[in-house]
C-alpha cells in the first residue's frame, strides 16, 4: 500500500510548492490548494483512490506489476491538434491491456489536457475491465493546463457501461455533457471545474444514484463558464429524488449562491442527514 507520510514531512518549509494534504478528496473536502500535490523537489506526485498513479518506469522495473496496485494513466490526444476521434486513447488502452491483466485493474486516470473521447472508448472495452471501480477524467495540474481549458465530452457512457463503478472524478467542463442515468453503485462523484454548466447540474438532478455518499461540485464563477443566472440551475434539489445522499455535499464557489445551494440541499427531504461543506 502506498503511504504519503514520507512525502508530507516539512512540506510547508522553504521551497515547498503546495503543502500536500494526505486526505483523499473522495473521502473528505480537501482545500483546493491541497488537491494538487508536490514534493519538496517540486516533482509532482499523485495518488488516486488510495493507489499511486503508475509512472512509466513501473512496467520497466516490474516484470509483472500488480494491476490492482496502481491507478493506470492513459492519454486522450492533444487539444492543440485535430481531434483524432479517440484513436490515440484506444491505442494506449490496447497497449496497457496487452501489458497488464485488465481484468484486475481497479483504477484508471485519463491524464493530460483532454478526456473528450475516453468515455466512449472505455465503454466499448468495458468487458476487458470488469473490476474497474474508480475513474478520473482530466488529471492535469493547473501549472500545465488551466482547469477551464480541459476538454471533456459526454461522460454518460462510462456510467452506463460500468455498473459497478464506485467513483468518478471529472476535472474541467469544456464540452462536458451528462445525460440522466441510473447507477446503483456509484458512491463518489466529483466535478472540479472553473464553471459547472447548468445543463450538467440539471441532468445530475434527474439521475438516479441511490448509493451516492459524496457529491462535490466546484461551481466556479460566471466568467469561467458557470451557470450565469444565480442559483437557477442549483435551486431545486427536490427534483433529485433518485439521489439518496446521506453523507457529504461540497460546493466550492467564488459566488454567494454556493451558500444558497448548500442551504437548499440541507432543507430538502431528499437529502436528510446531509453534511454540507
Amino acid at each position: 500500500m502506498f503511504h504519503d507520510d514520507e512525502y508530507d514531512e516539512d512540506l510547508d518549509g522553504p521551497g515547498a510548492e503546495t503543502p500536500a494534504d494526505p486526505r483523499d478528496p473522495g473521502e473528505a473536502f480537501v482545500p483546493a490548494d491541497g488537491v494538487y500535490r508536490w514534493d519538496m523537489a517540486g516533482a509532482h506526485r499523485e495518488t488516486y483512490a488510495g493507489l499511486p498513479v503508475a509512472e512509466p518506469h513501473v512496467i520497466v522495473h516490474h516484470r509483472s506489476p500488480d494491476p490492482a496496485g496502481f491507478a493506470w494513466p492513459l492519454y486522450d490526444g492533444d487539444p492543440l491538434e485535430d481531434d483524432d476521434g479517440g484513436t490515440t486513447f484506444a491505442d494506449g488502452l490496447r497497449e496497457l491491456l496487452a501489458t497488464v491483466d485488465g481484468s484486475r485493474i481497479r483504477a484508471l486516470v485519463v491524464a493530460g489536457c483532454s478526456a473528450r473521447n475516453a468515455p466512449a472508448v472505455l465503454a466499448a472495452h468495458a468487458h476487458r475491465l470488469p473490476r474497474l471501480r474508480s475513474l478520473f477524467l482530466g488529471l492535469v495540474e493547473p501549472e500545465h493546463w488551466e482547469i477551464s481549458w480541459i476538454q471533456q465530452g459526454d461522460i454518460t457512457p462510462v456510467l452506463e457501461a460500468f455498473p459497478r463503478l464506485r467513483r468518478l472524478d471529472v476535472r474541467g467542463s469544456d464540452g462536458l455533457v451528462l445525460r440522466p442515468v441510473r447507477h446503483a453503485h456509484l458512491e463518489i462523484l466529483r466535478f472540479e471545474t472553473g464553471g459547472l454548466p447548468g445543463h450538467v447540474v440539471r441532468a445530475l438532478g434527474r439521475c438516479e444514484l441511490p448509493a451516492l455518499t459524496h457529491l462535490e461540485l466546484w461551481r466556479g464563477t460566471a466568467p469561467a463558464g458557470a451557470a450565469r443566472r444565480r442559483g437557477r440551475s442549483f435551486r431545486t434539489p427536490e427534483s433529485a429524488g433518485g439521489m439518496a445522499l446521506r453523507r457529504r455535499l461540497g460546493v466550492r464557489s467564488a459566488t454567494p449562491s454556493a451558500a444558497d445551494l448548500r442551504s437548499s440541499f440541507r432543507s430538502s427531504p431528499n437529502f436528510s442527514g446531509l453534511t454540507a461543506s
